[in-house]
């Protein structure tokens, strides 16, 4: 899609992972930002984080400080991919 020529004849619909997986992958062929171009908004949907309450975080500044200091003891798993 994105060596498609910008004729207006190519249209790319796509979920929210085309911008967010750039948080979470590393070796993507693509910049959401510099490859692609905005439209139109077809839909909308939360985007959430949640964690097991045994986790001593109260926060996402928490976690992350936590998953930092405790490698390996934190996993995750995400819709989006």
């Amino acid at each position: 899609m994105k060596r498609a020529e910008p004729d207006g004849h190519t249209l790319l619909v796509a979920d929210n992972a085309l911008y967010q997986n750039p948080a979470i992958l590393d070796d993507l062929p693509y910049d959401a930002l510099r490859d692609f171009a905005a439209v139109t908004m077809l839909a909308q949907s939360p985007v959430i984080l949640v964690a097991h309450p045994s986790l001593p975080a109260q926060n996402t500044r928490e976690l992350i400080a936590y998953a930092k200091a405790n490698p390996k003891k934190v996993s995750f798993a995400s819709g989006v991919i």
